[in-house]
């Protein structure tokens, strides 16, 4: 999918600036996440677009708009558009890899990493009531306190443990 710029050889700044925020514009209506990189040398203009699709992957390649051409190997390491055509087939492209079965898998794998923070979150609240029910019945007979009781303590007495929203202090 690697276009060599046609319409827009020889443009100026202006031109390239333009067409690169209409491609980012009409890449965000696709519902993709689009950062812009202005550059250029002394051949002229260059805009970098880091896409990320609607799933939240990145694109492998970086997607550019030129006045001018890259080496044959720089132009491998990116995929360069240039007119409304080469623009609708790399939204086509991204919408084709956005499948409702890769969907179902993302989908998939954010509930599965929800469940395992809140079955994480889950412990460490565990942890603390424990850590913190020694360090009361330490405190009645004067025993020492663990390191890990001895900052349950003090992230109580600071208003920060775990399951009030505070840090991890273990």
């Amino acid at each position: 999918m690697n276009m060599h710029p046609s319409q827009l050889e020889n443009s100026g700044r202006a031109e390239i600036h333009a067409f690169a925020e209409k491609a980012a514009a009409a890449l965000e209506k696709a519902g993709c996440a689009v950062r812009l990189e202005y550059s250029g040398s002394a051949f002229g203009a260059s805009v970098y677009l880091d896409v990320i699709d609607p799933l939240g992957f990145p694109l492998h390649k970086q997607v550019r708009v030129s006045g001018h051409r890259k080496s044959g190997w720089q132009s491998s390491l990116v995929v360069d558009i240039s007119s409304d055509a080469a623009l609708a087939e790399l939204i086509a492209a991204i919408q084709a890899r956005c499948t409702p079965e890769k969907q179902a898998w993302v989908n998939e794998m954010q509930a599965r990493q929800q469940a395992e923070e809140a079955a994480w979150l889950q412990r460490q609240i565990e942890k603390e009531a424990n850590a913190l029910a020694r360090a009361d019945a330490k405190a009645a007979t004067g025993e020492k306190l663990s390191r890990l009781e001895s900052n349950a303590v003090k992230a109580r007495a600071a208003g920060c443990l775990v399951r009030d929203g505070g840090k991890i202090y273990w």
